[in-house]
């Protein structure tokens, strides 16, 4: 047998592999999904939901399938209507809590790239950009208390700098109009940041 037939075989096998692998993660995420399902109402399932984060058993497959299940519901007209409802619920919380697992630039841009209105995007960038306020407590035996401004969620500097390497770091974003995206997050970011300093 020549070269190209050994070839052929590797090939039909690694094909074979990654189809094995890939049934397996779509069946593990199934069961992960079906034990969210059956947790009972919906405050269980966020519930079980945020167990299962918490564990790192959310992955491309479970979020894959999640939105699979979302838009079956939704074509299902109006008698689908309540499980669209309870799959837009889940599928809103993983994404928040999946992105209390990343640093606070790359959360506040998932969050507003999440958000296609720009009022309310500017409302998330005064939120992230404004320093909080905080009570600290003096002297015990005074008991005295006094308001201290604490650093802001996100600096606009280093949201700016996340949105830039993003671009840098991935030139195929490009294609689809995501870097546009992005730099129209940067231009906001920097009127508001104007607006507030």
């Amino acid at each position: 047998r020549g070269a190209g037939g050994d070839d052929a075989q590797l090939c039909a096998d690694v094909g074979k592999a990654i189809n094995a692998i890939t049934e397996r993660r779509l069946n593990a995420a199934a069961t992960r999904l079906q034990a969210v399902m059956r947790a009972g109402a919906v405050p269980k399932m966020l519930t079980k939901l945020s167990d299962l984060v918490l564990r790192g058993e959310i992955d491309a497959p479970f979020l894959e399938l999640l939105q699979v299940n979302l838009q079956q519901a939704q074509a299902a007209g109006p008698a689908g209507a309540p499980a669209a409802d309870v799959m837009k619920t889940l599928l809103s919380r993983v994404k928040d809590l999946l992105d209390e697992q990343v640093e606070p630039e790359k959360k506040l841009m998932r969050a507003l790239l999440r958000t296609e209105d720009k009022d309310a995007r500017a409302t998330i960038f005064k939120n992230a950009f404004r320093p909080k306020s905080a009570i600290a407590l003096g002297d015990v035996t005074d008991a005295e208390i006094e308001e201290t401004d604490t650093e802001c969620e996100v600096t606009p500097p280093a949201f700016i700098a996340a949105c830039k390497a993003l671009i840098l770091n991935f030139g195929n974003i490009e294609a689809d109009g995501f870097a546009d995206r992005l730099r129209s997050l940067i231009d906001e970011a920097e009127v508001v940041a104007t607006e507030l300093y």
